[in-house]
């Protein structure tokens, strides 16, 4: 069984529509909309093969009647045969041609038209027999009204008027065409009107349950959509800063730990910034912690801007304090892009009276790159920036500072870094973003 794909396009007020439909019971056999267009396909697609099963099988009863004819009314015997193999012949066309799209997407009409000519034969049959005084053919007729109702899996818009047809033909051919008394005439009537009101109900309490847990399968999925979509929403909550909206601690140390992994197993260099707002504490209690969390927040939409590349990683760290994590970049370009950072948040002109000479806004990054080894961890990288951001700090602030931190490994750095062409990262800009 399958069900159409509408509940992943279900709207809050469909799904309100359909839990209403639930609660309070259907009133018909018809939905509002799409959705009714939705169950007409569910239905098709749902009942499609037995619909094609179950005719065959209704052929084959037609051919096992061809022995009791050939016993109760041997003088009708030829007529007889002829009549059933062109209905059984009818019925394996028309299931064969059911595999035509055009047929297929009519299938329930062709089947009601098909069960009405089948009817009217086996009516024309119990004319022939009634003829020679064979009465008792009078019921098999019946056998289609059954059949096409209660068998068959067809809607109630369509059986209902067929049945009302195959009724109404058995009642007109018994009062025109056949010679009976007014008793069997009643007696027949009275059996025909009361198996085909049968049916006919049954037909529509099968639909009413088929629309019923077409609703109910329907909801579940919507909501188990709407859970996973929750869940997704959690997941992301759980990993991102409710303040800045960028990545939480727990998120970057997850992610450092699989970017350390992945660098190292492809043999590349894995860079990391620690930056600091410069006397936060003092922004803080100048301006309130409103306007304190305003500042981070432009300090987090600055690194991200900064930081273009799809696979780098923009973190709060802890406080007023950021990370940012850089694979595949080397510590010429992590200091690039370190500098870049103190620069435009420089820019960004915001008043801080707390700092003692620029009085606005700054920075310190300490950064550092290193191609992980199998004796080094994801911490080694983070206390080497950590040490970079402490003497950024202690040398002046407002500055970005590599590891190592002594002075002359930092000016061979420098020399070299200013020497250097396009670093990794560059390369891989063209693919990722360029720092």
């Amino acid at each position: 069984m399958s069900l159409p794909n509408s509940h992943q396009d279900m709207s809050a007020d469909t799904a309100t529509y359909v839990r209403r439909l639930l609660d309070n019971g259907m009133h018909g056999l018809q939905f509002e909309g799409e959705l009714e267009s939705e169950f007409e396909r569910y239905h098709l697609n749902r009942y499609l093969h037995l619909n094609r099963v179950y005719p065959l099988l209704g052929a084959l009863v037609l051919v096992f009647f061809i022995f009791a004819d050939h016993l109760v009314i041997p003088d009708l015997f030829e007529q007889t045969l002829q009549i059933r193999a062109a209905d059984a012949l009818g019925v394996i066309l028309v299931t064969l041609a059911s595999r035509l799209a055009w047929v297929r997407h009519r299938y329930q009409m062709t089947l009601c038209l098909g069960a009405l000519c089948i009817h009217l034969s086996l009516i024309a049959i119990a004319v022939k027999a009634a003829a020679i005084d064979q009465f008792h053919y009078q019921t098999g007729s019946i056998l289609s009204v059954i059949f096409v109702c209660t068998v068959l899996r067809l809607q109630f818009h369509y059986i209902f008027p067929f049945a009302l047809l195959m009724w109404l033909s058995q009642v007109l051919a018994m009062h025109f065409l056949m010679h009976l008394h007014a008793s069997q005439f009643t007696e027949l009537l009275f059996l025909h009107t009361f198996v085909t009101l049968i049916s006919v109900l049954v037909c529509y309490r099968v639909e009413y349950e088929t629309r019923k847990n077409f609703l109910q399968q329907l909801l579940l999925l919507y909501e188990q959509e709407e859970l996973r979509a929750a869940h997704a929403e959690l997941e992301r909550l759980s990993l991102m800063d409710s303040l800045t909206q960028v990545a939480n601690r727990r998120h970057f140390n997850k992610s450092l730990e699989a970017e350390w992994n992945r660098c190292l197993r492809d043999d590349k260099p894995l860079a990391l910034l620690m930056v600091d707002v410069d006397f936060f504490k003092a922004y803080n209690d100048a301006y309130g912690h409103q306007r304190g969390d305003d500042c981070l927040m432009n300090v987090a939409d600055c690194l991200t801007q900064t930081s273009r590349r799809a696979a780098d990683l923009v973190a709060r760290y802890g406080g007023e304090e950021f990370a940012v994590i850089l694979p595949h970049a080397d510590q010429a370009a992590a200091q690039r892009l370190a500098e870049q950072i103190v620069r435009q948040i420089y820019e960004l002109n915001i008043e801080n009276e707390g700092s003692p000479e620029l009085k606005r806004l700054t920075v310190s990054v300490g950064f550092s790159a290193l191609a992980p080894s199998q004796g080094d961890t994801p911490n080694t990288l983070i206390s080497q920036a950590d040490s970079a951001l402490y003497m950024a700090k202690r040398k002046g602030k407002n500055r970005a500072h590599g590891f190592p931190a002594n002075e002359a490994s930092a000016a061979a750095e420098s020399a070299t870094s200013e020497g250097a062409g396009e670093s990794d990262i560059h390369d891989e800009s063209e693919s990722n973003g360029e720092i």
